[in-house]
């Protein structure tokens, strides 16, 4: 009885929402460490655009997607293209961005290039799969920081 397209808007959202809770529960386990796994004092740019996307779909708009068509082949297989159908974010906006609260972290020419690099990145395989990378990424520094904290309570 739902759309298509607001599942997968409603899918986007919950991902992102997910990825910035992390931070928000190591937050309240380890108050006074939080610089350590803050995603705003990472240097991973695919960290930042995720929760300015984050703060985006939650505070200001709704992320506008569209499904795009790329081609695929197996490294073993390379002759053997396919096409897939996947979605992009088409509506990503620097004006909106700057907008948010969490954009005075960055400078105008921060903001462009994470919008040009993410741009770029989601045309490879589609906005699920860098947010899926984004997540793992940012499970192995998170697990870095609790590898830490673990082997110094021993």
């Amino acid at each position: 009885m739902i759309a298509p397209d607001a599942v997968s808007k409603a899918h986007l959202r919950a991902s992102l929402a997910e990825f910035v809770s992390i931070e928000d529960a190591l937050k309240l386990k380890y108050p006074s460490l939080s610089e350590e796994f803050s995603i705003v004092k990472s240097s991973n740019p695919v960290f930042h655009i995720m929760k300015l996307l984050r703060d985006y779909n939650i505070h200001l708009g709704v992320t506008s997607l569209s499904e795009s068509e790329i081609k695929v082949a197996l490294e073993v297989k390379p002759e053997e293209v396919h096409d897939i159908s996947t979605l992009i974010v088409d509506n990503l906006e620097i004006d909106s961005l700057k907008t948010l609260r969490n954009a005075k972290h960055y400078s105008d020419s921060d903001l462009i290039n994470m919008v040009d690099s993410f741009n770029a990145q989601q045309l490879r395989f589609g906005v699920a799969d860098l947010i899926i990378k984004g997540l793992l990424m940012y499970s192995s520094y998170v697990k870095q920081f609790l590898t830490k904290q673990l082997t110094g309570l021993r």
